[in-house]
């Protein structure tokens, strides 16, 4: 069983410069896609929110993806 290290809790850089495709990456495809939708339906103007929501609470969807999926987390 591979043992996965998590942050639940924080603030992600990665996810801030990568946004939604951070979450394409982690296999959060679903969630993903969806603030990309809504980045580019809005002409450009959510971008920066929407940049700023992943790089706030990427280490908390990432942590929840990973309960349901039944992956061993290593604090």
């Amino acid at each position: 069983m591979r043992k996965i290290p998590v942050q639940k809790e924080g603030f992600n850089r990665y996810a801030l410069l990568a946004g939604p495709f951070w979450y394409i990456s982690r296999g959060m495809t679903v969630t993903g896609l969806l603030m990309l939708f809504i980045s580019l339906m809005t002409a450009g103007i959510g971008i920066i929110p929407v940049w700023l929501y992943c790089g706030r609470n990427a280490n908390r969807h990432f942590y929840k993806y990973l309960k349901r999926k039944n992956v061993y987390i290593r604090n």
